[in-house]
């Protein structure tokens, strides 16, 4: 395997990699792929560390980055490092959202300004996918399977009326089913308490994709539409990726054993490239 950098593994889709036809809608990202994490890891186990140890270096400067603490007790001074780092363990975060739903953090000064800690205004994306990527790469961070980032509109109809409805975006697929996104907590809490409901989706993007059109071995129509009941979306996952979400954009994974539908094409050209791709994979990290 060739040895890890930063140009690698900011690859924006690995999908072009081995395909003369770029997908316009369809993204692999190496972090979204357990058997490339799994390689990754093992390079690093092997002595390919020198982007390990750059990150790592990286990562250890927000030492010098103050941060206070403010809960009913007072307040406390840390670092931004190791906020983070509590923040990556799964039980430290769920504690912080269920037992300390008054605690205020500020990165100014011990006088404040401060933002309540489950407001997720104190967390920067960027650093935070950094100490996921360390994590992946030292093998300590769980993997995700094989998934493909898109953007699919759609919108939920509730109770069969087109009038009464809430925009949606599918923003991945797996095997298992599909993850979509909607705005605002308003619309969030409307998809979690009616009791029917029908996902639509606008096909078009993927008709019209290249890439797509070979693995897929059915033409689609436009529209691909699935009911499913409000249970579908009340899984323990859902509820608790609800509780960190930034106040405006909410996720959802919607199961496709849960749907009442012809979602067979869609999994078998999904199927079909996760295939292609895992037959491949060679010449990917060659």
């Amino acid at each position: 395997m060739k040895k890890l950098s930063e140009e690698f593994l900011s690859k924006e889709n690995l999908l072009s990699q081995l395909n003369e036809a770029e997908s316009s809608n369809l993204k692999l990202l190496w972090s979204d792929w357990d058997q490339l994490c799994q390689r990754m890891h093992e390079n690093v186990i092997n002595g390919d560390t020198a982007y390990v140890e750059k990150l790592t270096k990286d990562l250890e400067s927000l030492k010098k980055t103050p941060l206070w603490v403010r809960g009913v007790k007072g307040s406390i001074k840390t670092n931004l490092y190791d906020y983070y780092q509590y923040y990556m363990d799964p039980r430290v975060r769920t504690l912080w959202q269920d037992l300390h739903k008054n605690t205020l953090v500020s990165l100014v000064h011990e006088a404040g300004p401060y933002v309540h800690i489950q407001s997720m205004r104190w967390l920067d994306q960027s650093i935070y996918l950094k100490f996921v990527q360390l994590r992946l790469l030292q093998g300590t961070e769980a993997k995700r399977s094989f998934r493909l980032r898109c953007q699919i509109p759609g919108k939920v109809i509730f109770n069969e009326n087109p009038l009464d409805s809430v925009v949606v975006s599918v923003s991945s697929i797996n095997r298992g089913g599909v993850l979509f996104e909607v705005q605002g907590k308003g619309q969030f809490m409307r998809l979690t308490s009616r009791q029917q409901m029908q996902l639509d989706l606008d096909l078009d993007t993927l008709k019209n994709d290249k890439f797509f059109k070979q693995f897929s071995n059915r033409r689609f129509k436009k529209d691909l539409s699935f009911k499913f009941s409000p249970e579908a979306l009340r899984s323990e996952s859902n509820i608790e990726n609800a509780k960190f979400s930034d106040g405006s954009t909410y996720f959802l994974f919607l199961p496709f054993d849960k749907l009442d539908g012809d979602y067979g094409p869609l999994l078998k050209a999904f199927e079909n490239i996760e295939q292609c791709m895992t037959e491949n994979i060679d010449k990917l990290v060659a």
